[in-house]
């Protein structure tokens, strides 16, 4: 029992671990590298992409996006 609690842990931290967060504001940009709260994306269609398969959160920031 013990070690099958240890694997359902082990593998929701992992699960974490995987899941991202990016930011969006208008005066962000769109480049590798970036999508931070200090150096956000331009446009949501980029951090989702960023994302990749796993998924996470896009923070979006006051505005009218394209």
């Amino acid at each position: 029992m013990k070690k099958f609690l240890f694997l359902v842990v082990a593998a929701l931290a992992g699960m974490s671990a995987f899941a991202g967060e990016v930011y969006v504001a208008m005066n962000g940009v769109d480049a590798e590298g970036r999508g931070t709260s200090d150096a956000p994306f331009a446009s949501v269609a980029y951090a989702v992409s960023s994302l990749g398969a796993e998924g996470g959160t896009v923070w979006v920031g006051e505005g009218t996006y394209a």
